[in-house]
């Protein structure tokens, strides 16, 4: 087999793969609305997918941290990052078990800690993140994060919602939408996190 062949192949089977990837949010909708009888609430099979994919790029890049201490200052802000969005995917929890805005008092301290520990290796902290923005994982993390931060909160305005369903406007359909499309695009956070640690504990 040639190696035009193989990578042709290769290309193929991630196609493959990233399809399915692409298939959960819809299918953990489907179960949500249809067997559990929710309405994408803070107790959905989406909410709680989206907050354990954080969890486990948070952890990802946590263990390349670990394993290497030329990656460890952009690791740690990586890790530090996901682990501020998780914090932030829990506010109505926190709410709850602790005060309004909650969320802010504990993802804020752990931004900090992240960011002046950057900044004291300000050099490594630029070689990291400059190697893992030239790899294909990094590329993969850019158009994940788009999708979370940018597409998914203008695609979820309930103005757009409002004015495509007038009078039949239900929040549901609104928060289907804006939920399923966040997930996606931590679903692909999760790839390029696990993808990059994978390649580079490899080098060890």
């Amino acid at each position: 087999m040639t190696n035009d062949l193989k990578t042709v192949l290769a290309a193929v089977g991630r196609f493959f793969a990233y399809s399915l990837l692409a298939a959960l949010p819809v299918m953990l909708l489907r179960r949500d609305v249809t067997v559990l009888g929710n309405s994408l609430g803070e107790a959905s099979l989406v909410e709680w997918t989206q907050s354990g994919f954080l969890l486990a790029s948070a952890l990802a890049f946590a263990v390349l941290a670990w394993r290497r201490a030329d990656d460890r200052p952009f690791a740690l802000l990586a890790s530090a990052l996901f682990g501020c969005m998780l914090i932030r995917e829990q506010d109505a929890l926190l709410d709850v078990a602790l005060f309004h805005g909650a969320w802010k008092y504990l993802a804020a301290p752990l931004a900090l800690a992240a960011i002046a520990h950057a900044l004291r290796h300000a050099q490594l902290t630029l070689s990291g993140m400059a190697r893992f923005v030239s790899s294909r994982a990094g590329t993969v993390m850019l158009l994940a994060l788009v999708v979370v931060l940018c597409y998914s909160r203008l695609f979820g305005m309930t103005g757009i919602w409002t004015a495509v369903m007038g009078d039949g406007y239900v929040r549901t359909v609104k928060n289907a939408v804006e939920e399923t499309t966040e997930l996606l695009g931590y679903t692909f956070v999760l790839v390029a996190s696990m993808r990059y640690l994978t390649q580079r504990v490899r080098l060890l």
